[in-house]
């Protein structure tokens, strides 16, 4: 944006500006297959429930901010871990499990949890699977390794996320999108 702004070009075309720009994905797709890699699903300027992810001045001033959305609908406040009190020796092969269905990419290296040690990157493993499931109490039994919390596994910058509440009553954190995704084509214009 900051190119754009300074009519500077791109360094293959310096003299050259792009007269218009797309962005690819306004939001995050937590839900989209990983078959081809799990950086699929976070080319989004905002995460999948609607928060920012960057600051990002769309040339109309700094205090132009991307706005958050409010009011979101999250399932309930459970999240899905490592049950410490077992044996949890082929823990390994429960987490490929998780991770072949869920996406695991924050544990790479250069990820928001690629700083968890054992057994936080198995819990953040089975939460991912946990919530991709809507919560399903079968989905957090890992060979009777995972336990359901209601304490938040979130440490520093790697978050446990909760999956949204996409029933009927959940409707409104849709309807809130919406009108988020209307005033961000309003504030382009």
């Amino acid at each position: 944006m900051q190119r754009l702004h300074a009519k500077s070009g791109t360094a293959l075309r310096p003299q050259n500006p792009p007269s218009e720009i797309f962005i690819f994905s306004l939001f995050d797709e937590n839900q989209r297959s990983i078959a081809s890699g799990g950086f699929e699903r976070h080319w989004g300027v905002f995460t999948f429930d609607g928060q920012a992810k960057y600051r990002i001045d769309f040339g109309q001033g700094s205090s132009k901010d991307l706005v958050n959305a409010q009011e979101v609908d999250y399932l309930p406040s459970k999240w899905c871990v490592v049950d410490n009190n077992k044996d949890v020796s082929n823990a390994s092969a429960r987490v490929l499990d998780a991770c072949s269905a869920a996406d695991c990419s924050a544990l790479s290296p250069g990820g928001s949890c690629s700083n968890l040690s054992w057994p936080g990157n198995a819990s953040y493993a089975f939460n991912n699977y946990y919530q991709q499931h809507d919560q399903a109490r079968d989905s957090c039994d890992f060979g009777g390794l995972g336990l359901i919390t209601t304490v938040d596994p979130s440490i520093g910058s790697c978050r446990f996320w909760i999956e949204l509440d996409t029933s009927e009553a959940g409707s409104h954190s849709r309807v809130c999108l919406f009108w988020l995704l209307i005033l961000l084509i309003t504030v382009l214009v």
